[in-house]
Order: structure tokens, then C-alpha cells, then sequence
């Protein structure tokens, strides 16, 4: 969503989105400054929106007289952006429904500038940053490493302890022996198998971990 500036229409997941505008400093732009740019309670990330290159609008209604610009900005600069690294995201996994895209940007945003001194549904926050800077490297690997969610109908198999918390808690409420994984926010893959009512405590660096057992899949963050 775009709080300022033109309407945009962007790819169906982005819609209801807040995305803020950064410099390549990765500051954010003032609002004085350039006059298009959102931040606040609602912000989800950051993407650059200064001087970005696009191409333009031919005659009065351009910004040059070309049909390219280099110094496209503010939120309507960001927001095409973000929509680009999300269909990066869906064509890594074209299963992914529009929660689980949003879910992962957030996730593996970079913590840069800001102090990220809050903690959201999603993960450590700030009022002028949200979750950080989006980065699509980490956001597609987590992606190629995200299965389906699970359906409304289906019979949990485990449950999580506290989440967030300093350890992962994963208990097999199942009559079957089960196999629960675990991915970082590097797509790195890990696994145990668990026994009828056996519960697993394992101690996990800080950050958010996707868990999935069968089609059972929850985020929990390590704190």
C-alpha cells in the first residue's frame, strides 16, 4: 500500500503492503525532503527509492524529455521494487500463497540503520524501517525451502512451545513417529524424528526459523 503519491496497481500479494522508501544509504527518505514516503505503525520493509533508474513517459507528462529517467523516487520508486524481488520470490516457488510471500520478505529483511528495538508479529521492528531492507538472495532461498501451508482441515501433528522464546520447543501430539525440520532464515535445513508424545527442546541461534512436519508448517522466532 502506498500511503502517498500516485496510485499503483502491483501483483495481488503486494496489495495492502507498506513499503518505505530509502536512500542507497539505506536511511529513510524524509518526507519534507522528497514528499512521497511512508513510514509508521503499519510498515512492513524498505526498498530503495532514490534515483532510480525506469523508464519514462514521453512529452509534458515526463520527468525528462526522454524516455528514461535516473532520478525516479519516493515510494513510487519503492514499491515497483518490491514487487519485482516478491515475483523473484514466486518463480523460486510458484506454491507459495500471498501470506508466505509476505512472510518472507519480512523474515529475511536486512537490520540495517535503524535500531529495530520493537518486536512484531514477524520479528524484531522499527517505526522507520518495519522489518528492514529487502534482501532477495536470502528471501529466494527461503523460498526454494518453503512447502505448502497447511490445510484448515487437517489434524495438527505437533504443537510449538512459547514463541517466541530462547529455545525451540516441538512436541509430537500424533499417534505416528514423525519427522519435524527446522530452516533458517539461509535456507539452512535441519531435521530430528520424534517419537509419539516425545517433545524436542533445542537450543537455535537468534532469528526466524520456518518449521514444517508433513504439511504442518509454523514460524517461530529465537530470541
Amino acid at each position: 500500500m502506498m500511503c502517498f503519491g500516485p496510485q499503483i496497481y502491483l501483483q495481488q500479494w503486494l496489495l495492502g503492503r507498506v513499503i518505505c522508501a530509502i536512500t542507497e544509504k539505506a536511511q529513510r527518505i524524509v518526507p519534507v525532503k522528497i514528499g512521497v514516503v511512508t513510514f509508521g505503525d503499519h510498515l512492513d520493509f524498505m526498498a530503495p527509492g532514490v534515483k532510480i533508474a525506469t523508464t519514462d513517459m514521453l512529452g509534458a507528462n515526463g520527468f525528462t524529455t526522454n524516455a528514461l529517467t535516473l532520478t525516479f523516487n519516493g515510494t513510487s520508486a519503492a514499491c515497483p521494487n518490491a514487487a519485482g524481488v516478491g515475483a523473484l520470490v514466486l518463480s523460486a516457488n510458484p506454491n507459495l500463497t500471498n501470506e508466505q510471500v509476505r512472510q518472507i520478505l519480512s523474515w529475511t529483511a536486512e537490520k540495517v540503520t535503524y535500531g529495530y528495538d520493537s518486536l512484531a508479529v514477524l520479528g524484531s521492528w522499527d517505526i522507520e524501517a518495519g522489518y528492514g531492507r529487502l534482501n532477495a538472495h536470502q528471501a529466494i532461498v527461503l523460498a526454494m525451502n518453503t512447502n505448502e501451508l497447511t490445510a484448515e482441515n487437517e489434524t495438527p501433528l505437533i504443537t510449538i512451545g512459547a514463541n517466541p522464546s530462547d529455545v525451540l520447543e516441538v512436541k509430537n501430539i500424533s499417534g505416528a513417529i514423525q519427522e519435524v525440520q527446522w530452516v533458517d532464515a539461509l535456507g539452512r535445513t535441519m531435521s530430528a524424528v520424534l517419537q509419539p508424545g516425545e517433545t524436542l527442546k533445542k537450543e537455535l541461534a537468534k532469528g526466524i526459523y520456518w518449521i514444517t512436519c508433513n504439511r504442518q508448517h509454523v514460524n517461530v522466532m529465537i530470541y
